[in-house]
Order: structure tokens, then sequence, then C-alpha cells
């Protein structure tokens, strides 16, 4: 490169990056077409005459973020940090930051169970958002503070919406008895209403390679319905359906007692935040990304490291499966 082009590359670079001056503005001062400052602009980039830090304490977790956003095609990952080891917590803070972003005036919001989303739930700010409308999405499993029916009224209160229950357990004995719950008209209106969610917020329930699930944690599912899950190949639970490895919903004998929205209702959701951490978690975390439930991850480094192996682990090119899929 001549002299007086490098002088010339120099110069635009430091209008641009240390003055401040907007492309249009450089062009005059050198006699060149905004193009070609453009073009400039990213020689000086490529030549490594200017480079770009970013200094702020997520900084370091940018191009893991954006590699799992690519593996898995999703809107958005956000990877907390976790300060003093309280995981449950630092979550909460992130993903209350999140969707405090994306709340407005008349806005449907679906609220699952979980301890997770109880930290969400514990770290919004109060205010009032006009019209908003809180939705329970699952059948609860009765233990203060996680019960989906308390999370719900729970965020109705901090926010000043209107909160919809729904009065049932999250799993019940058999088909039959679900079948006759659904039939109930009082039922069947919060169901209605599941259609018109717009922002869903959900924790994610690991069931292989090991346990950790608020389900089983709270008796909800037996050691037999257990064992059932693993041999059918479950690996992860949210909102009360059930996930393979490939994203494909588990439809068993199970599937059918369980008191939720329906998974096809929740993958059609605009907006779907999920938010779950710990390395034990990856794997689930990755099934429900393939199902099609998640767009907006809330995840911890070390969920994140498992997340990154496990989703290049898998068959390049094997299908996302999506929540009509039947397993």
């Amino acid at each position: 490169m001549r002299a007086s082009t490098e002088r010339l590359l120099l110069r635009v670079a430091h209008l641009y990056y240390v003055e401040n001056l907007t492309q249009e503005e450089i062009a005059p001062l050198v006699n060149l077409s905004r193009s070609r400052i453009s073009r400039l602009l990213k020689e000086a980039r490529e030549r490594g005459h200017v480079t770009i830090h970013i200094r702020h304490p997520h900084a370091e977790y940018s191009d893991m973020e954006r590699a799992i956003e690519q593996q898995l095609g999703l809107r958005e990952v956000v990877i907390a940090p976790v300060p003093g080891g309280d995981l449950k917590a630092a979550l909460g803070i992130e993903a209350a930051a999140y969707l405090e972003r994306v709340l407005r005036a008349g806005l449907v919001l679906g609220v699952a169970w979980g301890s997770t989303v109880g930290q969400v739930v514990s770290a919004l700010s109060p205010r009032t958002v006009p019209g908003l409308r809180v939705v329970q999405m699952t059948g609860s499993i009765y233990e203060p503070p996680i019960s989906a029916g308390e999370l719900t009224r729970r965020v109705a209160e901090t926010l000043g919406g209107k909160a919809f229950l729904l009065l049932s357990p999250a799993i019940v004995d058999s088909a039959q008895v679900c079948r006759a719950i659904l039939s109930d008209s009082k039922t069947r209106r919060v169901f209605d209403l599941h259609g018109q969610i717009e922002v869903a917020l959900f924790g994610i329930g690991a069931i292989q390679p090991v346990v950790s699930s608020s389900l089983v944690g709270s008796g909800f599912l037996s050691t037999a319905d257990l064992r059932t899950l693993r041999a059918a190949g479950v690996v992860a639970d949210l909102c009360s359906s059930f996930l393979l490895d490939s994203g494909r919903v588990y439809r068993g004998d199970l599937a059918r007692r369980v008191i939720a929205i329906a998974p096809d209702a929740l993958a059609r959701i605009p907006l779907k935040i999920a938010v779950a951490g710990g390395a034990e978690k990856a794997r689930a975390i990755v099934a429900a990304c393939r199902a099609g439930m998640v767009d907006v991850l809330i995840t911890d480094p070390r969920a994140a490291d498992g997340i990154a192996a496990h989703a290049g682990a898998l068959k390049a090119g094997s299908p996302v499966h999506h929540a009509s899929d039947r397993a």
C-alpha cells in the first residue's frame, strides 16, 4: 500500500473512531464518497489498525453467547455471571432484567412454576403495566414458594396486572381425570388464554443424565413415572411437556395425565424465555431448544460450556423437531 493511501486510511479511521464523526461528515473532509469511507473503515479493521474491545462484566461471554445462538437458532442467549456461587439468584436477576425490557401495556404474559422462576419473580421491580394479564401455564405442584399459582399471582401483584389461575394439579392420577378437569368451563377459559400469550417465562427440568426437576423434587413424578420417562429416552421437562434429545415430545400415558399448556401452543408463543443453569441441565436445555420451545435463554457459564459441547456433538444436519411431532 502506498504511503499516501496508508495516511488516508489512518486519517479516516481517526476521524471516525476517535473524533466520533459520522461517515457522512467525513466524506467531504477527505473528498471521498460515503461508500469509499465505509470500505476504508473496513480495511482499517482488517489490517489491524483498529481493534475494538468491549469492557463490561459480561463481555467475556459474548462470543459464547453468539455461538450458542447460531448453533441452536435462538434469538438471544444471556450468560449470567454467578458471583458468590448463588446460581438461581444470579439467573433470576438477569431474567428479571430481560423480562422488564419486553413488558408493555396490554401484554399477555405466561408463567410456569419452579425454583428458578421463583427467583425471577423475586427480582422483578414493582411497577404498573397497564392492561397486563398474567396467565398460569401449568397446573400447580403445591410447594411454596415455587407453585405456578403462587408465582402467577406474585407477578401480577408486582406488575399491577390481573392473574388468571389454573386451579388444578400439575399431574393427575389418570387420563380420565385429566379429561374431566379440562372439560370444566372455568379451566377452559384459562386454556383459551394460552393461545393469546405473547411472552412466556419458564424453567427447564432435567430427567437425564441426572435428575434436576421440580416435578420430581415435589413428588408429582413417582419413581415408576421417572423410570418410564427415562426408558423412553426423555431428557427434559418444560411446562410439563417431556422431551427427547432430538426435541421430540413424549406423548405416552404420563403425558395424558398432565394439566398444562399444550406443547404446540407453547411453541407458537412469539417470545419464549427459558431460565435454566448448571452443567447438569445442558442436555435438557439443548433438547428444549431443538423442540422450538425456546427463543431466549438465560443461563450460566457452566451450562453454556455443556450446551456448546452437547449441541456440537449432535449429528450435523439432524432435524430440529417441533411440538407437533410425536414420540
